[in-house]
């Protein structure tokens, strides 16, 4: 399957919503699943290509840099 950059785009928004909702029950706002989470959160790294370590460095990085932390 080829990807176009709005697919790209598209599922790194929801990688990055998923990841959002991890930190969010991590720090107990949310009462999600973990495991779901986390499934979910590999599986669009897997259809993107990537490796989800990277992609879930890079939304660290960026958490991080908006959060100055």
């Amino acid at each position: 399957m080829i990807l176009t950059v709005n697919d790209i785009n598209k599922m790194k928004n929801n990688a990055w919503d998923i990841y959002q909702r991890y930190q969010a029950t991590m720090a107990g706002q949310l009462d999600d699943d973990i495991g779901d989470l986390e499934s979910k959160f590999n599986e669009i790294a897997c259809d993107m290509g990537v490796d989800y370590s990277d992609l879930w460095e890079e939304f660290e990085n960026d958490h991080s840099a908006k959060y100055g932390l």
